[in-house]
């Protein structure tokens, strides 16, 4: 029997809703046995913000709302505000107001664009002067794409982060780095740079649309999934989607006719290169070759991959209601559910339950999808997309080294969900590919042994491991001059501490290290005992994924605070090994410098030591009050290093061993 989720099904339902497209009996049925079960979780003000059935008659009028040129009509924007109200009040009251007149002015659009924009060149030909100034046509060809599609769902999400890309973009021309650019988009709306550019009657307007959180708030409540798709399809989503392509445009054409801008310059996007290619799953290259045809069926669901986990809301987990509980990512993919998301009758034991989504995924899925959505050193996919900096992603997939990770999750989201797509030939315009059962089974199998690599303590790991080969790097190139007889490396001296079998940073380490010849063998080395250190510390030799470690606020804390320090060793790691490489390459050198030079050699066995016994300290304190001193130490060792005050190290090492004490 088929596994049916809730989740996985709301998504494909809501996309077929999207679509209005049923592929046959059995979805037509679904759809009407699962819609009525969808709740909205919109409080009453915000519904009745948002949603039509309270758009009625106005004594204002709104028609004839858009030129011949295609663009707002100045004396609409202006009436969407009562004069009683400065642009950026947070009265509710200004924005109730606002929002009737808004939505009128946006069926008005809707209107217009269904009468006048049948072809992707009927829109270039009407804005060519304002896309030429932007751009952003690769956005646009796809918002218009997608309206014709009547995919209004995926275009407000698109177009509304485009619109806060295209915000910052502008005050990014006027002042580059000289002004901050606010990551908030209520605070963006208000920024110093816009208010005099675009007036205050558009950023009154935009405010109530996509604003604080008692506005309209569009993006928000669309971005985390809050509006039923039930109750937002296609009306009012159709009207907003024109609505929000044609204020952008008016915009860049209010911009570029004041003429502070001759042309928008562009911020760099959200470099994801790199991210993943330590363990590229290769399978998918081999198994499935991706052409202009399979690329187009994977579009359809690749840009509501990241929309996925948030498309129901059972139980009413989460609301927009001031004052009530607020649904995010994160909480999402917690291993626990805290009882606050639950009736507070039903508690009946202090611990919180587990998260019921983990348990249908398992570890392999969730830690990949904490990977691309969650952890901070990680590419935050939906963050990065949702405020316009990486809607290249969507735009295009050709280059994109993630591309690989969104298939092989789809895959084996619809290979457990929905079987019979995958097991089937899927005909796509006439064209047709096939997966079968074995290549499901090697997507599978490969996102289940999948480990976070963004998890912080596999980046503590990680980062331990390029120190020490940084560090192998330093003793490499010293014995290779103390070989050519330059100078004389000092003896070991054997430091006073309790040897721990399972620390990364131990003296024995720093020895075998020290004696291996080639990089190669010492990061092979240094990985082997990070993954016994791992299997030993973390899960006794179990298989494990990162996402069903339990880690608190306070050890995330003091993980990241050892992390620093362990950025803080390397850098200065890295300015020693530029020292060693200069004195390597130098042919001569002064009296004073080369006896400075000799107290480094003399000394460079015991320097190392210090270093290793501070991390390997660092290793297991639990205390933030030992972690700030070893990082003072590790600070100081920095700066010893770069002036060439080889003995002060000793110093600030005995003030190390007094605080330790």
């Amino acid at each position: 029997m088929e596994s049916v989720n809730p989740l996985i099904e709301t998504f494909r339902l809501g996309k077929i809703l999207q679509l209005s497209v049923f592929t046959d009996e059995n979805d037509q049925k679904n759809f009407e046995r699962a819609s009525h079960q969808w709740q909205s979780c919109l409080s009453t003000r915000v519904a009745q913000l948002i949603l039509p059935k309270v758009v009625i008659s106005s004594d204002d009028s709104f028609e004839n709302v858009i030129c011949n040129n295609g663009l707002f009509r100045q004396e609409i924007i202006l009436k969407v505000r009562e004069n009683s109200f400065p642009f950026d009040t947070l009265e509710a009251e200004a924005f109730d107001k606002a929002s009737l007149k808004i939505k009128l002015v946006a069926k008005e659009v809707a209107q217009f664009f269904d009468s006048n924009i049948s072809t992707t060149n009927d829109f270039f030909d009407l804005y060519v002067k304002e896309l030429e100034w932007c751009g952003y046509n690769d956005i646009f060809v796809k918002c218009i794409d997608l309206y014709h599609k009547q995919d209004f769902f995926t275009l407000l999400l698109l177009g509304i982060s485009s619109l806060e890309r295209l915000l910052g973009d502008i005050i990014f021309s006027i002042h580059n780095d000289k002004f901050i650019i606010p990551s908030l988009i209520r605070d963006l709306l208000i920024a110093s740079p816009l208010v005099p550019l675009l007036g205050e009657d558009i950023i009154f307007f935009l405010r109530c649309l996509i604003g604080p959180p008692n506005s309209m708030n569009l993006r928000n409540i669309l971005w985390h999934g809050f509006i039923n798709p039930n109750e937002f399809l296609p009306i009012p989503a159709k009207w907003y989607s024109a609505l929000v392509i044609v204020i952008t445009l008016t915009i860049c054409q209010r911009v570029r006719l004041c003429g502070l801008i001759d042309s928008l310059k562009k911020r760099d996007g959200a470099s994801f290169e790199g991210f993943f290619h330590l363990s590229k799953p290769n399978i998918i290259a081999e198994n499935f070759i991706i052409s202009d045809e399979i690329d187009k069926f994977f579009d359809q669901e690749y840009e509501r991959v990241m929309f996925i986990q948030c498309s129901v809301q059972e139980h009413r987990l989460g609301t927009v209601e001031v004052g009530q509980y607020f649904l995010t990512l994160d909480i999402i993919l917690e291993e626990k559910v805290a009882w606050a998301y639950y009736d507070l009758e039903k508690k009946t034991e202090d611990k919180e339950p587990n998260n019921q989504i983990y348990e249908e995924f398992g570890g392999g899925i969730m830690d990949l999808m904490l990977d691309l959505f969650i952890h901070n050193a990680g590419p935050r996919l939906r963050d990065r997309i949702a405020h316009g900096e990486a809607n290249y992603l969507v735009t295009s997939t050709e280059s994109n080294p993630l591309y690989e990770y969104y298939i092989c999750l789809l895959v084996v989201l619809w290979s457990r969900y929905k079987s019979k797509l995958l097991n089937d030939v899927i005909d796509i315009d006439g064209s047709q590919f096939f997966i079968n059962d074995e290549i499901i089974r090697d997507y599978e199998t490969w996102i289940s042994n999948y480990n976070s690599r963004f998890h912080p303590i596999p980046l503590l790991l990680k980062e331990s491991t390029h120190l020490i080969v940084i560090t192998w790097n330093c003793w490499k190139i010293s014995r290779f001059i103390e070989q050519n007889g330059r100078f004389t490396l000092g003896d070991w001296s054997e430091l006073n501490f309790e040897d721990q079998k399972d620390s990364l940073f131990q003296q024995d380490i720093l020895k075998t290290i020290a004696k291996i010849e080639n990089i190669t063998d010492a990061l092979h080395i240094s990985r082997e005992k990070l993954n016994t250190i791992k299997e030993k510390r973390f899960f006794n030799g179990k298989k494990f994924h990162w996402s069903h470690l339990s880690v608190t606020k306070e050890d995330l804390k003091a993980i990241n605070l050892k992390r620093v320090v362990i950025k803080k060793a390397i850098s200065g790691m890295e300015k020693l090994y530029d020292i060693l490489r200069t004195l390597h390459s130098s042919t001569s050198l002064s009296s004073r410098k080369r006896k400075n030079t000799q107290n480094l050699f003399t000394l460079f066995p015991l320097i190392m030591q210090h270093l290793y016994y501070s991390l390997f300290i660092l290793d297991y304190a639990t205390e933030h009050k030992f972690m700030l001193g070893i990082l003072i130490f590790v600070e100081r060792w920095c700066g010893f290093c770069i002036e060439g005050k080889w003995k002060n190290i000793n110093d600030a090492f005995d003030e190390l061993i007094k605080l330790l004490r």
